[in-house]
């Protein structure tokens, strides 16, 4: 899922010749945005927070799978 966000994104920005995916990339941006915000303040209501959860776990895997890639770390689930 991570890397077919990135891909989202930038197959987005390739496209802001059209209307609707500028209107979706301001919409990543803001989403993106609430995430960096939501590392630092206790957002409220809960709803502003799920942008940054979603970004955390997400990141997460990213640097799990990374990590069993290198042979560096093996974490079992118990």
């Amino acid at each position: 899922m991570p890397v077919l966000l990135v891909l989202l994104a930038l197959s987005n920005s390739l496209l802001l010749r059209d209307q609707f995916y500028r209107v979706t990339e301001y919409c990543q941006i803001a989403f993106y945005a609430l995430a960096i915000v939501g590392i630092r303040w206790n957002l409220r209501p809960a709803l502003l927070r799920l942008p940054y959860y979603f970004c955390s776990v997400n990141a997460a895997y990213l640097w799990s799978a990374w990590r069993y890639a290198q042979g560096t770390k093996k974490v079992k689930w118990e």
